[in-house]
């Protein structure tokens, strides 16, 4: 079974400030969707995207989910011709709720009827250089938290592991080794094009 999403980029049907939902997910037990407003020119047999505004919306949950960064890359099949795009987007804690994509050109097609728009999602770790609590806020996405322990000069912390998965590829035969466990789930949607 494949679930796809439905999004327009008719100039004819979509107001400036039209956001349609391109992704959605759960992270550290909030439910967000990501929305784009897209710019674009078209003509007969083409869409054409001149630039991408994101917005992300928090449901449910206690952490602030937002975007740290997004590009766009463009796709194309075995003969070359396009079949539309990637949005990569990469999302953190207690981040903006904005982002701009400047990166698309008008000689980039997405032919009408025959496009789909894929986004591919990225978690990052919430503070910087892998802390797992700081602020009063721990980082239950990538660490598990088992407690507290004592360090040799008498400093209490809060005990933990960062939380990995084992990758195995062909029925275990070969293993990619750990990954953190924050990027893995649920990291792609499928859009067509209407």
């Amino acid at each position: 079974m494949k679930l796809i999403n439905h999004i327009n980029f008719s100039t004819k049907h979509q107001p400036q400030d039209y956001y349609q939902a391109i992704y959605s997910s759960q992270s550290y037990g909030t439910f967000f969707i990501v929305y784009a407003n897209f710019k674009t020119t078209e003509d007969e047999n083409n869409y054409y995207v001149k630039e991408i505004k994101l917005k992300i919306i928090n449901y449910k949950g206690l952490i602030n989910i937002g975007i740290e960064n997004a590009s766009f890359i463009k796709e194309f099949d075995a003969d070359d011709i396009s079949l539309g795009g990637t949005l990569k987007i990469t999302l953190k804690a207690l981040d903006k709720d904005e982002a701009d994509v400047h990166c698309c050109d008008e000689n980039h097609p997405f032919p009408k009827n025959n496009s789909y728009l894929f986004v591919d999602r990225k978690l990052s770790k919430m503070h910087p250089q892998g802390v797992n609590f700081e602020n009063g806020i721990f980082d239950e996405e990538f660490f598990y938290r088992d407690g507290i322990n004592e360090d040799s000069q008498g400093n209490v912390n809060i005990a933990s592991q960062e939380r990995q998965i084992e990758v195995n590829i062909d029925d275990n035969q070969y293993s990619a080794g750990l990954i953190s466990l924050g990027t893995p789930r649920c990291p792609r949607s499928r859009n067509k094009i209407i």
